[in-house]
């Protein structure tokens, strides 16, 4: 599963270059927090 985070993780990168960080950075953190919670 840590692939997911790592996939959010690049996508947020290329958004954050893309110049709309916000959503994505929204839905790292949310994945993280599933991460964090469910999966470690």
């Amino acid at each position: 599963a840590a692939w997911v985070i790592h996939a959010a993780c690049v996508e947020a990168g290329g958004a954050a270059r893309a110049g709309r960080p916000e959503r994505y950075r929204d839905l790292a953190g949310d994945l993280w927090d599933v991460w964090v919670r469910y999966v470690k």
